[in-house]
């Protein structure tokens, strides 16, 4: 059987939401699997279209870049290790584009671009997570020093959307 290999761990700040006696990794994958990918980039190619938006996405083998900060690299160097925030949580998630590994944070797919008006800060930036067997979609706008600060995004067409391709 191939393995994969996962760039970190991830930590989460506050009470631990591993079941450390789960021996049945049925969830490892949590309805994620890489052939997501494919279908995450039709949805996205037609949520973008719809908000008049145009995204690079990991989906599409492009490099989402938010003000210099670019991904996947950013997860996967460790330089944000403990300098990234889920909803003023500090995470550490891990980049799983497979939806490989146990860690309780899995960000499977990330797209930057611009929103709104033109402007010097029209910037954002989309994780597609798995965040304890359950999929969510975090967004940023900007950085915060040394910190990337993520909130739950309230659009709900793309939370609906990213819901959908887990669970199909």
């Amino acid at each position: 059987m191939p393995s994969t290999a996962s760039s970190s761990t991830s930590v989460v700040t506050g009470p631990n939401t591993a079941d450390s006696k789960d021996e049945n990794h049925s969830h490892v994958n949590a309805g994620w699997r890489l052939e997501k990918q494919k279908e995450l980039s039709t949805f996205m190619q037609s949520w973008q279209s719809q908000m008049n938006q145009k995204f690079d996405g990991t989906y599409d083998n492009k490099t989402p870049d938010l003000y210099g900060v670019k991904f996947p690299a950013a997860l996967t160097s460790g330089k944000y290790n403990n300098h990234i925030k889920f909803d003023n949580m500090n995470v550490t998630p891990t980049w799983s584009p497979d939806g490989s590994g146990d860690a309780p944070i899995k960000v499977v797919a990330a797209a930057a671009g611009n929103v709104g008006a033109q402007g010097t800060f029209n910037r954002a930036l989309y994780l597609f997570v798995i965040q304890n067997n359950q999929p969510k979609v975090y967004v940023s706008r900007t950085t915060n020093g040394d910190d990337l600060i993520f909130t739950e995004t309230q659009n709900d067409a793309i939370k609906n959307g990213f819901e959908q391709v887990v669970n199909n």
